[in-house]
C-alpha cells in the first residue's frame, strides 16, 4: 500500500506522437473493420513505466485474462489488433471507471504480478476526459490503476465487459 500523500508527475505526450496518432487514425479505422465501434488507442509511445511502489493496491481492479487472446501473447505480433479478421488479436474487453464523481481528466494504469510481487507497471498518457474507458484484456490476469492528471490515485471500479464489436459501448474510448 502506498502513502495516499504521494503524487506523481505525468508527462504530456509530444506534438510529434500527437500528429502521429492522426496520421495512423485511418490505418485504425481499417484494421477495426470500419464497424463503427471504438478505436484502439494504445500505442507504445502512449505509456510510460512506472515505479510498482506508487501504486495502492486497495485503489486498483484485477480483471481475468482473455481465453481468446492467449493466443496473441506478444503485443508486437502483427495481428495483434486487427478485429476486421474475425478471432484475431484481443478482442475482450472490460469497461472500468472512477469511484469518484465530477472528476478531473484522469489516465489509466495496469500492473502485472509474478511471485506476488508487482514486476510490469505502465501509466497510459493520453487523458481520459469521459466517465468510464474500455481497456482490452490480454492473455493473461491485469490489474488496472487510475492516477488523476495532477496525479493522485484515485479508485477504480468494475462497471461491465465486452467483446469488440458488440457496439454495447461504442462511444467510450478503447485502451
Amino acid at each position: 500500500m502506498t502513502d495516499s500523500n504521494k503524487s506523481i508527475k505525468i508527462p504530456k505526450l509530444t506534438r510529434f506522437h500527437q500528429l502521429l496518432d492522426k496520421a495512423l487514425e485511418p490505418v485504425m479505422v481499417v484494421l477495426g473493420g470500419f464497424d463503427g465501434d471504438s478505436l484502439q488507442e494504445t500505442h507504445v509511445w502512449h505509456t510510460i513505466r512506472m515505479d510498482p511502489s506508487l501504486i495502492d493496491l486497495d485503489l486498483t481492479v484485477e480483471v481475468p485474462g482473455s481465453v481468446s487472446a492467449r493466443d496473441y501473447k506478444n503485443r508486437f505480433d502483427p495481428r495483434f489488433h486487427i478485429p476486421a479478421i474475425d478471432g484475431w488479436g484481443w478482442n475482450d474487453y472490460v469497461v472500468l471507471a472512477p469511484k469518484l464523481e465530477n472528476l478531473e481528466p484522469w489516465h489509466i494504469g495496469w500492473h502485472k504480478v509474478r511471485d506476488n510481487e508487482l514486476f510490469l507497471c505502465k501509466l497510459h498518457l493520453k487523458p481520459v476526459e469521459d466517465y468510464a474507458l474500455k481497456l482490452l484484456k490480454g492473455p493473461n490476469n491485469s490489474s488496472f490503476f487510475a492516477f488523476t492528471s495532477g496525479g493522485s490515485q484515485i479508485p477504480l471500479k468494475f462497471l461491465d465487459e465486452g467483446r469488440h464489436g458488440d457496439k454495447k459501448y461504442s462511444k467510450l474510448r478503447l485502451f
